[in-house]
């Protein structure tokens, strides 16, 4: 898309102004010569919504992740031949702790997060 400039290239910013029209823009970029800065505006708490619905989709998604690791360790529990019936129930049981100590995990993020975007 564009060209990369090398670092301290200082000619690079001027080339921001012409492309955009004004009525197509939601910001507008300062340049101070030496960077270039995006002011964007506070998200509306609709807009602030969506962004935790979306935290919760990704919390989901890595939950899904968890407990199909978790699948699969016990899978392999299961076809490990050399060891006995307690021992495959012992290594499910410290399997599915580690499953509830992720997920607790992933939850607490998504709480911390969840506030930290509802915060205005």
């Amino acid at each position: 898309m564009g060209q990369e400039r090398p670092q301290g290239d200082r000619e690079g910013h001027r080339d921001l102004r012409p492309r955009h029209h004004p009525e197509q823009r939601r910001f507008t970029p300062s340049n101070d010569g030496a960077s270039i800065r995006l002011p964007f505006p506070k998200p509306t708490e609709e807009r602030r919504k969506e962004l935790v619905k979306e935290c919760g989709k990704y919390a989901e998604d890595a939950k899904v992740a968890i407990r199909n690791a978790r699948r699969d360790a016990n899978n392999k529990a299961d076809r490990d031949e050399e060891l006995t019936e307690d021992e495959v129930a012992r290594e499910k049981k410290e399997i599915q702790k580690l499953t509830d100590e992720y997920v607790a995990k992933v939850e607490e993020l998504l709480k911390n997060k969840t506030a930290e975007v509802m915060e205005i």
